[in-house]
């Protein structure tokens, strides 16, 4: 297809293009469960010091502190007991790539005596600090928080960034029970999404290594250097709900405990069911490129319709055609024959015993002759009205039609008949 150039061409050109962003920089949100990890890519949640040293899931028996896992996302979560008297730290890291990123705690209250339910939680995103959270429980109810929003982060580039959260040198106790996390993702930069990781955390170390996408960063922790948290008990309630998925976790040790016990549980990976994120952008994308196809085909047909040849108007001639009014009493007569211009040889008279038949042919001749002339009248005066008609047509029509000059000629006085006269008709008796 050949494009022509000019304000046309640029304007649908223009149009078809500024479609393009919305195939391309389509916004998707997908999430990290806490034992599966993320929906997309796979990459799993790593555990610091690890699984078996304090960090446990809903399978745990012994635990004190145990949510209602149908009201927990994919009915799964993964929690911990800080103790200052412990000489390591505990941290979460999730990597993601996208612009934004919220993570979900689930927050007890009073779980009984001696059970620790104070919420703390550093983070540290891309290796810079961010606002801790604190939450007070009410111990006037045991109910649990679910979906509770306690980070986010807007505008963020569209790249690979790591996410740390953790409890580091308290001075209290405290307890971290994370659910889930949701990032917003570009479908344009799906070609840099994360495809694997590989970890080696130390069980007894304050921090850990990960090789993602052959970018090594070493995860420092937050210290929080308060005697008690005075930060007046509250929770932020999520407005972001992720789909619905099917998952199962792993675990370890009792939650809300001094000394961890290690429970060995396995993973169904059989459950790991992934949004339908592929079909949704195949949709969008299908519909966005039939919107530009069909721009396309309404320039091509615009365009083909202005190369068209013109079409010329029809204008009828008065040559050919002519509106006669013809008299009531005039209709059915024969029309008149041409008038020969040859001249008649002189009438000699009929034999004796013709007379009675050329009589006959004669009275019939004088009349028809009679009928021409009348006839021949009537026709002159009706080419002398179209003649002014045309004149006053010509004068106000908008274009100038050639028209031939219609006109008849005259009867020369030798064309016409000599009159029979009574005498020389024979009579008939």
């Amino acid at each position: 297809m050949v494009l022509r150039r000019g304000r046309s061409g640029v304007f649908w050109l223009g149009t078809a293009w500024a479609f393009l962003p919305c195939i391309l920089a389509a916004e998707v949100n997908r999430t990290i469960d806490d034992s599966l990890g993320d929906s997309q890519t796979g990459l799993k949640v790593v555990y610091l010091p690890g699984l078996n040293h304090g960090w446990n899931d809903q399978t745990c028996i012994g635990c004190a502190i145990r949510p209602d896992t149908s009201k927990a996302f994919d009915r799964t979560y993964t929690g911990a007991t800080y103790h200052p008297d412990r000489d390591f730290s505990m941290n979460i890291t999730m990597q993601f790539n996208g612009t934004a990123i919220y993570v979900f705690f689930i927050l007890p209250n009073n779980a009984g005596a001696e059970v620790t339910t104070l919420t703390v939680a550093n983070f540290t995103l891309d290796g810079i600090a961010q606002p801790p959270f604190i939450h007070n429980p009410d111990m006037s109810t045991t109910d649990f928080e679910f979906n509770q929003l306690v980070f986010q982060q807007k505008g963020l580039s569209n790249t690979q960034h790591t996410l740390i959260v953790g409890m580091t040198e308290l001075q209290v106790d405290a307890f971290l029970s994370f659910d889930y996390a949701i990032y917003t993702q570009d479908e344009v930069d799906l070609a840099a999404t994360v495809t694997g990781v590989s970890t080696t955390p130390s069980p007894l170390s304050n921090t850990s290594t990960s090789t993602v996408a052959k970018t090594t960063t070493s995860a420092t922790s937050m210290l929080i250097g308060a005697a008690s948290p005075t930060t007046s008990s509250g929770s932020i309630t999520s407005t972001i709900k992720p789909s619905d998925l099917t998952q199962t976790t792993t675990t370890d040790a009792p939650l809300g405990t001094d000394t961890p016990t290690t429970t060995n549980i396995t993973m169904n990976p059989t459950n790991n069911i992934k949004l339908p994120i592929d079909a949704i952008a195949g949709g969008v994308s299908a519909g966005a490129l039939l919107i530009v196809l069909i721009i396309i085909l309404i320039f091509c047909l615009k365009r083909r319709r202005r190369q068209a040849p013109p079409i010329a108007p029809f204008i009828q001639s008065t040559r050919w055609f002519v509106n006669v009014n013809i008299p009531t009493n005039n209709r059915g007569t024969p029309p008149t024959p041409p008038i020969s211009k040859t001249k008649r040889n002189p009438v000699t008279p009929a034999p004796a015993h013709q007379d009675a038949e050329v009589g006959v042919v004669t009275g019939k001749l004088d009349l028809r002759l009679r009928m021409m002339r009348e006839e021949v009248s009537h026709l002159t005066t009706q080419i002398t009205l179209l003649r002014e008609q045309q004149r006053s047509a010509d004068a106000t029509a908008t274009a100038t039609v050639t028209q031939d000059q219609v006109g008849e000629p005259e009867a020369d006085d030798d064309d016409v008949l000599p009159e029979y006269t009574s005498e020389r008709m024979p009579s008939y008796g």
